[in-house]
């Protein structure tokens, strides 16, 4: 007993049996008072181990995930019933939550967000963006992380078009500076008001992990009708699964955009392979972090 005598490791025990505290107070007091005992399941309450920080986190992430899809799933279907309708604005209105929430981040995840963030800006100057016939798109959160990374490397806001679904951040990153925003997916904004913008450059970030949708965007971004600019370009996706079905989600992708590629003409390359051929200088790219995947590729012209 004299082990769970020491306040640290009673505490931490405590914590680990909160189902059977009382039997656990009981015994180690025989006559344990009620002050006592509420006073002990106050201190459990409030005791959170960093792994249980690391749950609730990684918990958002794969929340956010799911209601993505279900809204994705909800707007594709032709005809909706009353309910279905129902639960969309409940989704959109009531319970749907920012997914690229920085504060949810861990120090390496930020981290991780940054390094990319950084690769993004070297694949822009790598594709020659910031006229107005190489533009820039991509998706941001309301701390404005790439459009950040972006400026300090001198790429024009004038360049930059940016898309998210939450008005809240909309607002926000419009009093950050940038002049292009809009209200929706990227699905959506690609297809109808940034429909005839030129992109050399897009980073789909923070949409979440079902393929269907990342292929969506990639559909939109490369449609036979969109004003598109001359190869090279671009593309950045980040992918949300678990630590086994990620990779599979990003063959899932890759092999989409590979036959959109061979159609227009153009062949795909994993950047990320050749980190300095395309200007990125940075000493380790990680790929991977936690349950989210980044990976880069670019389009160029197939001449074989």
């Amino acid at each position: 007993c004299g082990r769970l005598t020491h306040p640290s490791r009673l505490l931490h025990s405590l914590h680990l049996m909160r189902p059977l505290y009382g039997w656990l107070i009981a015994s180690l007091l025989p006559h344990p008072s009620f002050e006592l005992i509420h006073g002990v399941r106050n201190i459990i309450k409030v005791i959170k181990p960093t792994t249980r920080l690391f749950v609730d986190k990684r918990r958002f992430a794969e929340r956010s995930s799911r209601q993505e899809e279900r809204i994705y799933e909800l707007e594709e279907l032709e005809i909706r019933t009353s309910s279905q309708d129902s639960e969309l604005e409940g989704l959109k209105q009531k319970t749907f939550v920012e997914q690229y929430d920085p504060a949810a981040f861990s120090e390496t995840h930020r981290a991780f967000k940054d390094s990319h963030n950084r690769v993004f800006a070297a694949l822009c100057r790598y594709c020659e963006c910031g006229c107005p016939t190489r533009n820039v798109f991509f998706l941001d959160g309301q701390d404005a992380g790439t459009a950040s990374t972006l400026s300090k490397a001198e790429i024009s806001f004038e360049s930059c078009y940016v898309a998210n679904r939450h008005e809240s951040t909309c607002q926000v990153l419009k009093e950050f500076g940038l002049n292009h925003i809009a209200h929706g997916s990227a699905k959506q904004v690609l297809s109808s008001i940034f429909h005839n913008i030129p992109f050399s450059a897009y980073y789909f970030d923070g949409c979440g992990g079902h393929p269907p949708i990342l292929i969506d965007m990639l559909q939109a971004a490369l449609d036979e009708t969109r004003t598109t600019c001359e190869p090279p370009i671009a593309i950045g996706v980040s992918i949300v699964g678990g630590n086994r079905d990620v990779v599979d989600k990003e063959l899932k992708i890759v092999q989409a955009l590979v036959k959109l590629a061979k159609t227009r003409g153009l062949r795909v390359e994993h950047v990320l392979d050749d980190c300095e051929r395309y200007g990125i200088t940075q000493d380790c790219v990680a790929k991977v972090e936690g349950n989210t995947m980044t990976t880069w590729l670019l389009l160029v012209k197939d001449v074989r």
